[in-house]
């Protein structure tokens, strides 16, 4: 099985929800330093899902290739 389509679909899937609790946060009454907040961590939660999903790819990229 293709890892990189599975952990695509994972990271797109983990992104809409992500964005869709973004979006109703901001449609929110709370108070706008804790909307922003929140929204940055839930940013900073995606982008540190995409670095771990390179290095996961690339170590298993990197072990495919160099057996041999």
């Amino acid at each position: 099985m293709n890892t990189a389509m599975l952990i695509g679909l994972v990271f797109v899937v983990l992104a809409c929800v992500a964005f869709l609790f973004m979006d109703r946060i901001n449609r929110s009454d709370m108070e706008d330093g804790r909307k922003k907040l929140i929204t940055y961590g839930l940013f900073a939660g995606l982008v540190a899902i995409s670095v771990l999903i390179f290095k996961l790819h690339s170590a298993g990229w990197i072990a495919e290739r160099s057996v041999g």
